[in-house]
Protein backbone atom coordinates (compact mmCIF):
# COMPACT_ATOMS: atom_id res chain seq x y z
CA UNK A 1 0.00 0.00 0.00
CA UNK A 2 1.29 3.33 -0.98
CA UNK A 3 0.42 6.40 1.23
CA UNK A 4 0.98 9.65 -0.03
CA UNK A 5 0.49 12.40 2.31
CA UNK A 6 -2.04 15.83 1.41
CA UNK A 7 -1.45 18.88 3.26
CA UNK A 8 -4.68 19.87 4.98
CA UNK A 9 -3.24 24.01 4.82
CA UNK A 10 -1.23 26.06 2.40
CA UNK A 11 2.31 25.42 3.07
CA UNK A 12 4.13 28.40 4.46
CA UNK A 13 5.91 28.94 1.05
CA UNK A 14 2.51 29.39 -0.19
CA UNK A 15 1.16 31.62 2.43
CA UNK A 16 4.68 34.24 2.21
CA UNK A 17 4.19 34.27 -1.18
CA UNK A 18 0.41 35.69 -1.21
CA UNK A 19 1.33 38.77 0.10
CA UNK A 20 -2.42 40.81 0.27
CA UNK A 21 -2.44 43.68 -2.23
CA UNK A 22 -3.76 46.84 -1.26
CA UNK A 23 -4.56 50.56 -2.69
CA UNK A 24 -4.72 53.83 -0.54
CA UNK A 25 -7.87 56.11 -1.31
CA UNK A 26 -9.39 58.66 0.37
CA UNK A 27 -6.30 61.19 -0.46
CA UNK A 28 -5.45 61.69 -4.48
CA UNK A 29 -1.31 62.50 -5.30
CA UNK A 30 -1.61 66.07 -5.04
CA UNK A 31 -4.53 66.65 -2.84
CA UNK A 32 -4.75 69.27 -0.42
CA UNK A 33 -6.91 68.10 2.66
CA UNK A 34 -7.94 69.54 5.91
CA UNK A 35 -9.99 68.69 9.06
CA UNK A 36 -10.97 65.54 9.20
CA UNK A 37 -10.47 63.01 6.19
CA UNK A 38 -11.96 59.97 5.59
CA UNK A 39 -9.35 57.48 4.67
CA UNK A 40 -10.23 53.95 2.98
CA UNK A 41 -8.30 51.09 0.93
CA UNK A 42 -9.15 48.31 -1.38
CA UNK A 43 -7.14 45.23 -0.25
CA UNK A 44 -7.49 41.78 -1.44
CA UNK A 45 -5.14 38.13 -1.17
CA UNK A 46 -5.24 34.70 -1.41
CA UNK A 47 -6.44 33.84 2.26
CA UNK A 48 -8.46 37.45 2.74
CA UNK A 49 -8.11 40.43 4.10
CA UNK A 50 -8.34 40.43 7.84
CA UNK A 51 -7.13 44.57 8.39
CA UNK A 52 -6.06 47.44 7.31
CA UNK A 53 -4.16 50.24 8.57
CA UNK A 54 -3.03 53.71 7.72
CA UNK A 55 0.05 55.95 7.90
CA UNK A 56 0.81 59.60 7.51
CA UNK A 57 4.54 59.82 7.87
CA UNK A 58 4.68 56.41 8.71
CA UNK A 59 2.84 56.91 11.72
CA UNK A 60 0.13 54.94 12.14
CA UNK A 61 -3.47 57.15 12.15
CA UNK A 62 -5.60 54.52 11.58
CA UNK A 63 -7.12 50.85 11.72
CA UNK A 64 -10.08 48.68 10.78
CA UNK A 65 -10.95 45.18 10.85
CA UNK A 66 -13.65 44.35 8.45
CA UNK A 67 -14.42 45.85 5.18
CA UNK A 68 -15.18 48.16 3.34
CA UNK A 69 -12.10 49.19 5.06
CA UNK A 70 -12.30 53.02 6.39
CA UNK A 71 -11.06 55.12 8.89
CA UNK A 72 -11.46 59.11 10.21
CA UNK A 73 -8.46 61.15 10.80
CA UNK A 74 -7.82 64.52 12.00
CA UNK A 75 -5.19 66.42 9.68
CA UNK A 76 -5.23 69.44 12.23
CA UNK A 77 -2.85 66.97 13.93
CA UNK A 78 -0.23 67.63 12.20
CA UNK A 79 1.35 70.83 10.40
CA UNK A 80 0.06 72.55 7.53
CA UNK A 81 2.25 71.35 4.80
CA UNK A 82 3.51 68.57 2.67
CA UNK A 83 2.57 64.67 3.97
CA UNK A 84 2.97 61.46 2.78
CA UNK A 85 0.58 58.83 3.53
CA UNK A 86 0.36 54.77 3.11
CA UNK A 87 -1.97 51.74 3.41
CA UNK A 88 -0.64 48.58 4.86
CA UNK A 89 -3.61 45.35 4.61
CA UNK A 90 -2.61 41.71 6.61
CA UNK A 91 -4.06 38.35 5.66
CA UNK A 92 -4.83 35.49 8.29
CA UNK A 93 -1.86 34.33 8.57
CA UNK A 94 0.16 37.89 9.12
CA UNK A 95 1.19 38.16 5.70
CA UNK A 96 1.05 42.25 5.13
CA UNK A 97 0.95 44.14 2.13
CA UNK A 98 1.67 47.80 1.51
CA UNK A 99 -0.03 50.63 -0.69
CA UNK A 100 2.14 53.08 -2.71
CA UNK A 101 3.09 56.41 -0.83
CA UNK A 102 0.98 59.20 -2.04
CA UNK A 103 2.33 62.77 -1.61
CA UNK A 104 -0.60 65.35 -0.49
CA UNK A 105 -0.66 68.91 1.36
CA UNK A 106 -2.31 69.47 4.36
CA UNK A 107 -3.89 73.15 4.56
CA UNK A 108 -6.11 74.06 7.68
CA UNK A 109 -4.92 77.77 8.48
CA UNK A 110 -7.71 79.97 6.80
CA UNK A 111 -7.54 83.55 7.73
CA UNK A 112 -10.47 84.60 9.34
CA UNK A 113 -12.66 87.04 7.61
CA UNK A 114 -12.19 90.32 6.50
CA UNK A 115 -15.29 91.76 8.24
CA UNK A 116 -16.99 93.88 11.02
CA UNK A 117 -20.72 94.08 11.48
CA UNK A 118 -23.23 95.28 14.00
CA UNK A 119 -24.85 92.78 16.69
CA UNK A 120 -26.52 95.06 18.57
CA UNK A 121 -29.34 96.89 18.16
CA UNK A 122 -30.24 94.18 15.42
CA UNK A 123 -31.48 95.34 12.10
CA UNK A 124 -35.21 96.23 12.01
CA UNK A 125 -35.52 95.96 16.20
CA UNK A 126 -37.06 98.86 18.40
CA UNK A 127 -34.97 100.09 21.31
CA UNK A 128 -36.02 102.75 23.79
CA UNK A 129 -33.71 104.56 26.64
CA UNK A 130 -29.93 102.78 27.44
CA UNK A 131 -29.03 100.89 24.59
CA UNK A 132 -25.92 98.50 24.81
CA UNK A 133 -24.20 98.39 21.39
CA UNK A 134 -22.23 95.51 20.25
CA UNK A 135 -20.16 94.07 16.92
CA UNK A 136 -18.12 91.33 15.91
CA UNK A 137 -15.32 91.60 13.79
CA UNK A 138 -11.95 90.19 12.39
CA UNK A 139 -9.17 90.15 10.70
CA UNK A 140 -5.77 88.70 10.38
CA UNK A 141 -3.86 91.47 11.99
CA UNK A 142 -6.65 91.67 15.07
CA UNK A 143 -8.87 94.20 16.04
CA UNK A 144 -7.42 97.00 17.82
CA UNK A 145 -10.81 99.30 18.17
CA UNK A 146 -14.20 99.54 17.26
CA UNK A 147 -16.62 102.19 16.87
CA UNK A 148 -20.06 103.02 16.71
CA UNK A 149 -22.07 105.34 14.31
CA UNK A 150 -25.39 106.13 14.91
CA UNK A 151 -26.79 108.24 11.91
CA UNK A 152 -22.99 109.03 10.98
CA UNK A 153 -22.24 110.52 14.45
CA UNK A 154 -19.96 108.48 16.15
CA UNK A 155 -21.75 107.38 19.79
CA UNK A 156 -19.65 104.42 21.42
CA UNK A 157 -15.75 103.05 21.04
CA UNK A 158 -14.64 100.05 22.74
CA UNK A 159 -10.94 98.99 22.82
CA UNK A 160 -11.07 95.32 24.12
CA UNK A 161 -12.96 92.21 23.27
CA UNK A 162 -15.79 91.57 23.24
CA UNK A 163 -16.81 94.91 22.03
CA UNK A 164 -19.65 96.69 23.38
CA UNK A 165 -20.07 100.16 24.11
CA UNK A 166 -23.32 101.89 26.11
CA UNK A 167 -25.50 104.64 23.91
CA UNK A 168 -28.65 106.37 25.53
CA UNK A 169 -31.26 106.27 22.61
CA UNK A 170 -32.84 109.09 23.72
CA UNK A 171 -29.85 111.36 22.59
CA UNK A 172 -31.83 111.07 19.33
CA UNK A 173 -35.08 111.63 18.19
CA UNK A 174 -38.23 108.97 18.24
CA UNK A 175 -37.99 107.24 14.67
CA UNK A 176 -35.74 104.90 12.21
CA UNK A 177 -32.14 105.43 12.68
CA UNK A 178 -29.00 104.40 10.90
CA UNK A 179 -26.28 102.30 12.30
CA UNK A 180 -23.02 100.88 11.41
CA UNK A 181 -19.79 99.68 13.11
CA UNK A 182 -15.72 100.48 12.03
CA UNK A 183 -13.11 98.55 13.17
CA UNK A 184 -9.39 99.21 13.40
CA UNK A 185 -7.41 96.38 12.46
CA UNK A 186 -4.16 95.64 14.13
CA UNK A 187 -2.04 96.95 11.13
CA UNK A 188 -4.14 100.24 11.09
CA UNK A 189 -7.00 100.17 8.13
CA UNK A 190 -9.96 101.09 9.39
CA UNK A 191 -13.02 98.34 8.10
CA UNK A 192 -16.40 99.43 7.75
CA UNK A 193 -19.54 97.25 8.37
CA UNK A 194 -22.75 97.44 6.38
CA UNK A 195 -25.60 100.08 7.12
CA UNK A 196 -28.57 98.44 9.14
CA UNK A 197 -31.40 100.23 10.76
CA UNK A 198 -33.39 100.63 13.43
CA UNK A 199 -36.31 102.71 15.39
CA UNK A 200 -36.05 104.00 18.45
CA UNK A 201 -39.07 104.74 20.43
CA UNK A 202 -38.80 106.44 23.71
CA UNK A 203 -42.09 107.85 23.87
CA UNK A 204 -42.54 110.59 26.36
CA UNK A 205 -39.19 110.62 27.27
CA UNK A 206 -37.71 114.53 27.22
CA UNK A 207 -35.45 116.66 28.70
CA UNK A 208 -36.03 118.07 31.60
CA UNK A 209 -36.90 121.98 31.84
CA UNK A 210 -33.65 124.18 32.42
CA UNK A 211 -31.99 124.43 34.77
CA UNK A 212 -32.62 120.59 35.82
CA UNK A 213 -30.51 118.99 38.79
CA UNK A 214 -27.31 117.51 36.44
CA UNK A 215 -25.29 114.40 37.50
CA UNK A 216 -22.74 112.06 35.99
CA UNK A 217 -24.64 108.57 34.80
CA UNK A 218 -22.36 106.12 33.41
CA UNK A 219 -19.90 108.34 30.91
CA UNK A 220 -22.52 110.86 30.39
CA UNK A 221 -24.22 113.42 31.87
CA UNK A 222 -27.81 113.22 32.56
CA UNK A 223 -30.61 115.66 34.12
CA UNK A 224 -33.62 115.14 36.16
CA UNK A 225 -35.46 112.96 34.05
CA UNK A 226 -32.69 110.51 33.28
CA UNK A 227 -31.89 112.26 29.43
CA UNK A 228 -28.48 112.32 28.15
CA UNK A 229 -27.52 116.07 27.46
CA UNK A 230 -25.52 116.47 24.57
CA UNK A 231 -21.78 117.74 25.17
CA UNK A 232 -22.05 121.17 26.74
CA UNK A 233 -19.81 123.84 25.54
CA UNK A 234 -18.85 126.49 27.33
CA UNK A 235 -15.75 128.55 28.88
CA UNK A 236 -13.69 129.78 31.64
CA UNK A 237 -14.46 132.68 33.17
CA UNK A 238 -12.86 134.37 35.86
CA UNK A 239 -15.34 136.10 38.99
CA UNK A 240 -13.04 138.27 41.48
CA UNK A 241 -13.69 141.08 43.82
CA UNK A 242 -12.72 143.24 40.99
CA UNK A 243 -14.93 142.25 38.49
CA UNK A 244 -17.81 140.47 37.47
CA UNK A 245 -19.74 139.47 33.61
CA UNK A 246 -22.09 141.56 32.60
CA UNK A 247 -25.58 140.27 31.48
CA UNK A 248 -25.09 140.65 27.59
CA UNK A 249 -21.32 138.45 28.23
CA UNK A 250 -23.47 135.53 28.99
CA UNK A 251 -26.08 136.09 26.35
CA UNK A 252 -23.70 136.56 23.88
CA UNK A 253 -21.88 133.17 24.14
CA UNK A 254 -25.40 131.98 24.80
CA UNK A 255 -26.10 132.69 21.28
CA UNK A 256 -23.27 130.94 20.38
CA UNK A 257 -23.97 128.03 21.98
CA UNK A 258 -22.67 127.93 25.37
CA UNK A 259 -24.44 125.85 27.87
CA UNK A 260 -21.87 125.76 30.73
CA UNK A 261 -19.70 128.24 32.44
CA UNK A 262 -16.46 127.36 34.79
CA UNK A 263 -16.35 129.97 37.30
CA UNK A 264 -13.26 130.62 38.14
CA UNK A 265 -12.63 131.77 41.88
CA UNK A 266 -9.33 132.61 43.39
CA UNK A 267 -8.90 130.98 46.85
CA UNK A 268 -6.85 134.63 48.38
CA UNK A 269 -9.38 136.78 46.82
CA UNK A 270 -12.63 135.21 47.91
CA UNK A 271 -11.16 133.93 51.66
CA UNK A 272 -8.33 136.56 52.62
CA UNK A 273 -8.65 136.42 56.37
CA UNK A 274 -9.01 133.38 57.84
CA UNK A 275 -12.73 132.47 57.87
CA UNK A 276 -13.79 135.42 56.93
CA UNK A 277 -15.26 135.05 53.30
CA UNK A 278 -15.23 138.25 51.17
CA UNK A 279 -19.20 140.36 50.72
CA UNK A 280 -17.82 141.72 47.75
CA UNK A 281 -16.66 138.65 46.31
CA UNK A 282 -19.42 136.56 46.71
CA UNK A 283 -21.88 139.60 45.72
CA UNK A 284 -19.75 139.69 42.11
CA UNK A 285 -20.03 135.57 42.01
CA UNK A 286 -24.12 135.58 43.12
CA UNK A 287 -24.49 138.10 40.40
CA UNK A 288 -22.85 135.94 37.71
CA UNK A 289 -24.64 132.48 38.46
CA UNK A 290 -27.51 134.74 38.15
CA UNK A 291 -26.57 135.84 35.21
CA UNK A 292 -25.80 133.08 33.42
CA UNK A 293 -29.07 131.41 34.64
CA UNK A 294 -30.79 134.04 32.82
CA UNK A 295 -28.89 133.50 30.05
CA UNK A 296 -29.70 128.98 30.02
CA UNK A 297 -26.07 128.57 31.02
CA UNK A 298 -25.07 125.88 33.80
CA UNK A 299 -22.33 127.27 36.06
CA UNK A 300 -19.90 124.93 37.43
CA UNK A 301 -17.57 126.70 40.27
CA UNK A 302 -14.05 126.34 40.38
CA UNK A 303 -11.35 126.59 43.14
CA UNK A 304 -8.14 127.87 41.52
CA UNK A 305 -5.17 127.04 44.37
CA UNK A 306 -2.01 127.17 42.31
CA UNK A 307 0.27 129.70 40.78
CA UNK A 308 0.57 131.04 44.21
CA UNK A 309 -3.37 131.66 44.74
CA UNK A 310 -3.94 130.24 48.14
CA UNK A 311 -4.19 133.14 51.37
CA UNK A 312 -0.82 134.20 52.94
CA UNK A 313 -3.09 132.82 56.42
CA UNK A 314 -2.07 128.57 55.31
CA UNK A 315 1.47 129.14 54.40
CA UNK A 316 2.10 127.39 57.91
CA UNK A 317 1.81 124.55 55.72
CA UNK A 318 4.32 123.57 53.16
CA UNK A 319 2.32 122.90 49.86
CA UNK A 320 -0.82 124.37 48.05
CA UNK A 321 -2.82 120.74 48.43
CA UNK A 322 -1.52 120.95 52.44
CA UNK A 323 -2.64 124.07 52.73
CA UNK A 324 -6.24 123.02 51.04
CA UNK A 325 -6.23 120.03 52.99
CA UNK A 326 -5.84 121.84 56.27
CA UNK A 327 -7.94 125.10 56.07
CA UNK A 328 -10.04 124.42 52.51
CA UNK A 329 -13.35 123.32 54.27
CA UNK A 330 -14.29 126.97 55.38
CA UNK A 331 -15.00 128.19 51.62
CA UNK A 332 -16.01 124.91 50.50
CA UNK A 333 -19.05 124.44 52.69
CA UNK A 334 -19.79 128.10 52.92
CA UNK A 335 -20.19 127.95 48.56
CA UNK A 336 -21.75 124.21 48.81
CA UNK A 337 -24.15 125.50 51.37
CA UNK A 338 -24.76 128.87 49.67
CA UNK A 339 -25.53 127.60 46.27
CA UNK A 340 -26.31 123.65 46.46
CA UNK A 341 -28.16 123.59 49.84
CA UNK A 342 -32.15 124.14 49.00
CA UNK A 343 -33.00 125.49 52.35
CA UNK A 344 -30.20 128.24 50.78
CA UNK A 345 -32.28 131.50 49.31
CA UNK A 346 -29.28 131.51 47.24
CA UNK A 347 -30.42 127.70 45.80
CA UNK A 348 -30.23 126.89 42.14
CA UNK A 349 -30.24 123.67 39.95
CA UNK A 350 -28.15 126.33 37.74
CA UNK A 351 -25.02 125.57 39.96
CA UNK A 352 -23.91 121.79 38.88
CA UNK A 353 -21.27 121.33 41.15
CA UNK A 354 -17.19 122.22 42.12
CA UNK A 355 -13.59 120.90 41.18
CA UNK A 356 -9.97 121.95 42.40
CA UNK A 357 -8.01 123.48 39.64
CA UNK A 358 -5.47 120.92 38.84
CA UNK A 359 -2.72 120.78 41.79
CA UNK A 360 1.12 121.43 40.70
CA UNK A 361 2.00 119.13 43.84
CA UNK A 362 4.75 121.61 43.71
CA UNK A 363 6.20 119.14 46.78
CA UNK A 364 8.97 116.84 43.99
CA UNK A 365 8.75 113.94 47.03
CA UNK A 366 4.66 113.88 45.95
CA UNK A 367 5.23 114.60 42.47
CA UNK A 368 7.65 111.75 41.15
CA UNK A 369 6.57 109.21 44.01
CA UNK A 370 4.81 106.26 43.47
CA UNK A 371 1.81 107.47 45.45
CA UNK A 372 1.38 110.90 43.66
CA UNK A 373 -2.13 109.59 42.28
CA UNK A 374 -3.15 107.65 45.72
CA UNK A 375 -2.48 110.99 47.12
CA UNK A 376 -4.58 113.44 44.96
CA UNK A 377 -7.24 111.26 44.96
CA UNK A 378 -7.21 111.22 48.54
CA UNK A 379 -7.25 114.94 48.43
CA UNK A 380 -10.48 115.25 46.18
CA UNK A 381 -12.41 112.66 48.10
CA UNK A 382 -11.93 115.25 51.48
CA UNK A 383 -12.78 117.83 48.66
CA UNK A 384 -16.14 116.12 47.83
CA UNK A 385 -17.26 114.63 51.29
CA UNK A 386 -16.64 118.56 52.73
CA UNK A 387 -19.18 120.07 49.88
CA UNK A 388 -21.55 116.88 50.13
CA UNK A 389 -22.38 118.00 53.31
CA UNK A 390 -24.27 121.38 51.80
CA UNK A 391 -24.63 120.16 48.40
CA UNK A 392 -25.55 116.19 48.35
CA UNK A 393 -26.78 116.59 44.95
CA UNK A 394 -23.30 118.37 43.75
CA UNK A 395 -20.86 116.54 40.94
CA UNK A 396 -17.69 116.53 41.77
CA UNK A 397 -15.07 118.19 38.90
CA UNK A 398 -11.91 115.55 40.09
CA UNK A 399 -8.11 116.40 38.53
CA UNK A 400 -5.11 114.24 37.69
CA UNK A 401 -3.67 117.25 35.86
CA UNK A 402 -0.28 117.14 38.24
CA UNK A 403 -0.56 113.49 39.59
CA UNK A 404 2.63 112.33 38.70
CA UNK A 405 4.73 112.63 35.67
CA UNK A 406 2.29 111.08 33.53
CA UNK A 407 -1.61 111.77 34.20
CA UNK A 408 -3.43 108.65 35.00
CA UNK A 409 -1.18 106.32 33.39
CA UNK A 410 2.24 106.32 34.22
CA UNK A 411 4.74 104.45 31.56
CA UNK A 412 8.46 103.40 31.28
CA UNK A 413 9.41 107.16 29.71
CA UNK A 414 8.17 108.60 33.38
CA UNK A 415 7.54 107.22 36.74
CA UNK A 416 6.82 103.27 35.51
CA UNK A 417 6.70 102.18 39.45
CA UNK A 418 3.98 105.41 40.32
CA UNK A 419 0.33 103.54 41.04
CA UNK A 420 -2.57 104.57 38.43
CA UNK A 421 -5.23 105.96 38.98
CA UNK A 422 -7.99 103.82 41.01
CA UNK A 423 -11.15 103.28 38.47
CA UNK A 424 -12.93 102.89 42.05
CA UNK A 425 -11.46 105.62 43.70
CA UNK A 426 -14.59 107.99 44.30
CA UNK A 427 -17.01 105.21 45.26
CA UNK A 428 -16.93 105.59 48.54
CA UNK A 429 -17.93 109.03 48.56
CA UNK A 430 -21.12 107.90 46.32
CA UNK A 431 -19.38 108.40 42.81
CA UNK A 432 -21.17 111.37 40.56
CA UNK A 433 -18.05 112.73 39.47
CA UNK A 434 -16.26 114.00 36.54
CA UNK A 435 -12.93 113.77 35.41
CA UNK A 436 -11.80 117.61 34.62
CA UNK A 437 -8.37 117.33 32.16
CA UNK A 438 -6.78 119.98 30.43
CA UNK A 439 -4.94 120.45 27.36
CA UNK A 440 -2.74 123.34 25.17
CA UNK A 441 -1.13 124.03 22.32
CA UNK A 442 2.38 123.19 22.99
CA UNK A 443 4.63 125.61 22.21
CA UNK A 444 8.20 123.04 22.92
CA UNK A 445 8.83 119.23 22.97
CA UNK A 446 10.08 116.91 25.23
CA UNK A 447 13.22 117.11 24.39
CA UNK A 448 13.34 121.05 25.40
CA UNK A 449 14.27 120.52 29.40
CA UNK A 450 12.34 123.59 29.59
CA UNK A 451 9.28 122.28 28.57
CA UNK A 452 7.77 121.15 31.80
CA UNK A 453 8.02 124.81 33.31
CA UNK A 454 5.96 127.12 30.39
CA UNK A 455 2.82 126.11 32.26
CA UNK A 456 0.02 127.74 30.28
CA UNK A 457 2.26 128.01 26.80
CA UNK A 458 2.18 123.82 26.12
CA UNK A 459 -0.03 120.75 27.21
CA UNK A 460 1.18 120.14 30.06
CA UNK A 461 -1.65 118.33 31.43
CA UNK A 462 -1.58 115.52 28.36
CA UNK A 463 0.61 116.28 25.51
CA UNK A 464 4.51 117.13 27.26
CA UNK A 465 3.57 114.42 29.80
CA UNK A 466 1.96 111.52 27.96
CA UNK A 467 4.76 110.36 26.76
CA UNK A 468 8.08 110.43 25.19
CA UNK A 469 7.75 112.82 22.09
CA UNK A 470 5.27 115.13 21.44
CA UNK A 471 3.62 116.14 18.31
CA UNK A 472 4.82 118.63 15.87
CA UNK A 473 3.84 121.71 17.91
CA UNK A 474 6.64 124.77 18.12
CA UNK A 475 7.02 128.17 18.46
CA UNK A 476 6.35 128.84 14.82
CA UNK A 477 2.67 126.98 14.71
CA UNK A 478 1.20 123.40 14.14
CA UNK A 479 0.19 121.48 10.51
CA UNK A 480 -2.30 118.40 10.37
CA UNK A 481 -0.41 116.04 9.19
CA UNK A 482 -1.46 111.82 9.51
CA UNK A 483 1.02 111.95 11.98
CA UNK A 484 0.24 114.90 14.40
CA UNK A 485 -3.17 113.54 14.40
CA UNK A 486 -2.76 110.55 15.49
CA UNK A 487 -0.57 111.30 18.25
CA UNK A 488 -3.06 113.89 19.41
CA UNK A 489 -5.13 110.26 19.46
CA UNK A 490 -2.33 108.39 21.49
CA UNK A 491 -1.47 111.62 23.98
CA UNK A 492 -5.73 111.35 24.78
CA UNK A 493 -6.05 107.44 25.19
CA UNK A 494 -4.60 107.29 28.30
CA UNK A 495 -8.15 109.51 29.59
CA UNK A 496 -10.36 107.46 27.12
CA UNK A 497 -9.28 104.45 28.07
CA UNK A 498 -9.66 105.28 32.09
CA UNK A 499 -12.81 106.63 31.29
CA UNK A 500 -14.67 103.61 30.35
CA UNK A 501 -12.82 101.54 32.93
CA UNK A 502 -14.19 103.69 35.50
CA UNK A 503 -17.52 104.37 33.56
CA UNK A 504 -16.90 107.98 34.34
CA UNK A 505 -17.33 111.15 32.16
CA UNK A 506 -14.83 113.31 30.43
CA UNK A 507 -14.69 117.08 30.51
CA UNK A 508 -12.08 119.02 29.41
CA UNK A 509 -11.98 121.83 31.34
CA UNK A 510 -9.33 124.09 29.95
CA UNK A 511 -7.91 124.31 26.34
CA UNK A 512 -6.66 126.94 23.96
CA UNK A 513 -3.90 128.19 21.38
CA UNK A 514 -1.10 130.92 22.48
CA UNK A 515 -0.81 133.93 21.00
CA UNK A 516 1.91 134.51 17.84
CA UNK A 517 1.61 131.10 16.66
CA UNK A 518 0.20 129.78 12.88
CA UNK A 519 -1.99 126.87 12.32
CA UNK A 520 -4.53 127.58 14.89
CA UNK A 521 -7.82 126.84 13.17
CA UNK A 522 -6.36 123.36 12.02
CA UNK A 523 -5.07 123.07 15.38
CA UNK A 524 -8.55 123.40 17.43
CA UNK A 525 -10.07 120.95 14.60
CA UNK A 526 -7.79 118.31 15.00
CA UNK A 527 -7.81 118.54 18.84
CA UNK A 528 -11.41 118.97 19.54
CA UNK A 529 -12.03 115.83 17.22
CA UNK A 530 -9.61 113.78 18.97
CA UNK A 531 -11.62 114.41 22.15
CA UNK A 532 -14.54 113.91 20.89
CA UNK A 533 -13.57 110.80 19.76
CA UNK A 534 -12.63 110.02 23.16
CA UNK A 535 -15.94 110.66 24.58
CA UNK A 536 -16.12 114.06 26.19
CA UNK A 537 -19.04 115.42 27.54
CA UNK A 538 -18.15 119.20 28.98
CA UNK A 539 -16.12 120.98 26.65
CA UNK A 540 -14.83 124.29 28.18
CA UNK A 541 -12.34 126.48 25.84
CA UNK A 542 -10.01 128.91 28.03
CA UNK A 543 -10.71 131.52 28.03
CA UNK A 544 -13.96 134.39 27.34
CA UNK A 545 -12.39 137.68 27.84
CA UNK A 546 -11.27 140.55 26.13
CA UNK A 547 -8.79 141.87 28.35
CA UNK A 548 -6.00 141.20 30.92
CA UNK A 549 -7.85 144.34 33.12
CA UNK A 550 -11.31 142.39 33.31
CA UNK A 551 -9.87 139.96 35.68
CA UNK A 552 -8.78 136.83 33.45
CA UNK A 553 -5.71 135.74 31.47
CA UNK A 554 -6.00 136.19 27.81
CA UNK A 555 -3.90 134.34 25.19
CA UNK A 556 -5.26 136.94 22.43
CA UNK A 557 -4.96 140.70 22.64
CA UNK A 558 -8.06 143.28 22.03
CA UNK A 559 -11.03 141.22 20.96
CA UNK A 560 -9.38 138.64 18.86
CA UNK A 561 -9.21 135.76 20.93
CA UNK A 562 -13.19 135.86 21.75
CA UNK A 563 -14.36 136.34 18.53
CA UNK A 564 -12.44 132.91 17.98
CA UNK A 565 -14.07 131.65 20.21
CA UNK A 566 -17.62 132.57 19.36
CA UNK A 567 -16.71 131.61 15.48
CA UNK A 568 -15.87 128.42 16.80
CA UNK A 569 -18.75 127.93 19.11
CA UNK A 570 -21.28 128.37 16.46
CA UNK A 571 -19.64 126.46 14.02
CA UNK A 572 -19.18 123.21 16.23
Amino acid sequence: MIVMSCPLFPSSAAAAGSVPTVSLTGISPGATVAGTVNLGATASGDNGVTQVKWYVDNVEVGWDGSSPWTAAWDSRKVSDGVHSALAKAADPQGNWGTSATVSFVVKNYVPPPTSVAVTSPAANTTVSGPVSLTASASHVSGIAEIKWYVDNVEVGWDGSSPSTAAWDSRKVADGTHSIIAKALTGDGVWLTSAVSYFTVANGTTAPAPFPSRLKAAGRSIVDENGYVLPTLKGYNMHVSPGFTWDQANFDAIASKGARINRAVIVWDQFEPTKGVVDATAIANLDAHVARAQAAGIYTLLELHLNVGRTPSWTHDKPTEMEQYGTYGATLTQYLANRYGNPASAKFTKAVVGFGLNEPPLEDSTIRNGTQSIPYLEAKQRQMISWFRAGAPSWIGFVAYGYGSQTPIYNDATQNPDAVDASPTAFDSVGGNVVIDVHDYMAQCTNTDPSCEGRQYNGNIFVSTQGGPMIYSEQATGYTSTTTTRSQHTAYIKPYKTFSTQADIPLMLGEWGWPAGVSGEDTWVTDKRNAWKDAGTVIDIQWNYGVSTSQGVWVARPGGVWRNSLLTWMAAT
